[in-house]
């Protein structure tokens, strides 16, 4: 059975806990430990796997038998469950056999550190037998239990007689201690030493989003947990695996990565507390205040453009005023330009704005209407597009480009049409057509610009060819910062 299964939390004050043995802890023992001073007279034996009862059982120390040889005077045996450095033991609970089958010369004991017997049995004048406790072993029966303050509890036996030997018994033992079943009680009075906590919400500046603080603690008997508190309620924790069957049933913290959700605490500033919980409950903790922001800002008051907002130059400035209620200040602004109609789009451009409260310089990728939103970021990292301000309609016109058709020749079915453009460069799409009935007849191409001229032959349909009147037609779309533009003019015959 591993460590994990063998935990036992003690339900006691802060301050204390209680380590089990033997019974207590499913048949462990990890906490008291033998001595023996006398090994050739006298045993000592962890029975503790399976308790059952008698003088052999649980925890036991006893005289060796059969004798010879007898236990030497003073000598003892016995197991010792010593308080870890900076406690002190505060209660005992067991539940234990003892006694003795001599005239007195053993003494069985259950005692403190100073020496104090909490319990023995010696036989009353003209008997040989003493005993306290049952023989047989009861999960629910009666335990014993005793408030003390010492350092160490020890339950043995010793060879009390002044001078010599005593005598061990031969078929039976002369005298016996065995612990079934034992609880300790540990008065912890020192607190846990915390390293200063790091991790994001340990950071300045406004807190957002996830969060995470890395703590890290040492403690005379471990460290049982860390936690983050919010306003003196504790928001997330670690628990840490204690063995209770152990002294020191704790080992410390090296750092452990504790993670908060923000968004599950209200705006605005709150005392975050991170600490550390050792094996009795004592805490140590750190504190600061914090300021959480997880609202994105409101749209933008006002959101104004500076003069007309129809205009061949490509550059628009515009300006408006932070909403009021925020917590974390305004601190940037974003844009995007949408082609006219349309709020999600590949066409669509984003950018910074100038200041938090100015947007200056936004060009539009080209000529036409489009649809400018402006939305702001607070200095939380916060921002929610669908809170924009707009849309506000831009249109640029472009320059004009200047389409003329120098000349338009005809050679039986070969049209030739040349022009000129203020564009240096680019394409035109040439035409000519007739309208016939409710239909038009038309041959097309494209050509491309040269140095603000462009030319471009056509070759006639033989029915077109039959006709005397037909239209030139040359049409420039907006491109390169100039509008749209056609210019006509008649093929001669």
């Amino acid at each position: 059975m591993g460590a994990a299964a063998l935990s036992f939390p003690a339900h006691a004050r802060a301050g204390t806990y209680e380590v089990v043995a033997c019974a207590a802890a499913q048949g462990a023992n990890r906490a008291w430990v033998p001595f023996n001073t006398d090994a050739s007279g006298l045993v000592t034996e962890d029975g503790c796997a399976a308790v059952m009862g008698g003088a052999a059982d649980g925890l036991s120390s006893r005289d060796r038998v059969p004798a010879p040889p007898n236990a030497v005077a003073g000598t003892e045996a016995g197991w010792r469950f010593p308080a870890p450095p900076g406690t002190a033991i505060s209660r005992i609970t067991a539940q234990y056999y003892l006694g003795q089958f001599s005239s007195g010369e053993w003494l069985p004991f259950l005692r403190t550190a100073d020496g104090t017997v909490l319990d023995s049995c010696v036989p009353a004048s003209g008997q040989t037998r003493c005993e306290r406790g049952a023989s047989a072993f009861d999960p629910l029966g009666p335990s014993s239990s005793f408030a003390v303050n010492t350092s160490a509890v020890e339950a043995g036996v010793r060879c009390a007689a002044p001078s010599g030997t005593c005598g061990n018994g031969v078929g039976l033992n002369a005298a016996w201690m065995a612990m079934y079943s034992a609880r300790v009680q540990i008065n912890d009075l020192l607190l846990p030493s915390l390293v200063a906590p790091t991790g994001s919400l340990w950071a300045d500046g406004f807190q957002s989003g996830a969060r995470s603080a890395t703590v890290a603690a040492t403690d005379n008997t471990g460290i049982r947990s860390t936690w983050i508190a919010i306003d003196d309620t504790r928001r997330s924790s670690a628990t840490r695996n204690c063995d209770y069957t152990r002294t020191i049933p704790c080992t410390n913290e090296t750092g452990a990565t504790l993670s908060l959700d923000t968004r599950t605490i209200p705006d605005g500033a709150h005392l975050a507390t991170v600490g550390a919980d050792d094996a009795g409950g004592n805490t140590s903790s750190e504190s600061r205040m914090i300021v959480v922001d997880n609202t994105a800002p409101t749209a933008p008051v006002n959101l104004t453009l500076d003069g007309n907002a129809r205009r061949s130059i490509n550059s628009f400035n515009l300006a408006w005023r932070v909403p009021e209620g925020q917590v974390a200040p305004i601190s940037a602004a974003r844009w995007s330009l949408c082609p006219r109609g349309k709020s999600t789009s590949a066409e669509c451009i984003t950018g910074p704005g100038t200041t938090a409260q100015t947007l200056d310089g936004v060009a539009a990728p080209a000529i036409g209407d489009w649809d400018l939103r402006v939305w702001l970021v607070d200095a939380a990292g916060n921002a929610n597009p669908s809170a924009a301000a707009g849309p506000l309609r831009l249109t640029l016109l472009g320059h004009d480009p200047r389409v003329r058709i120098r000349s338009v020749r005809r050679a039986g079915r070969l049209v030739r049409v040349s022009g000129i453009t203020r564009a240096r460069s680019g394409r035109i799409n040439v035409r000519v057509e007739r309208r016939v009935g409710g239909r038009t007849l038309r041959v097309q191409g494209t050509v491309r610009i040269r140095d603000g001229r462009w030319t471009r032959r056509l070759r006639l349909t033989t029915r077109m060819a039959q006709f005397m009147r037909l239209n030139a037609i040359a049409r420039f779309d907006a491109q390169q910062g100039y509008r749209a533009a056609v210019a006509r003019r008649a093929v001669p015959r």
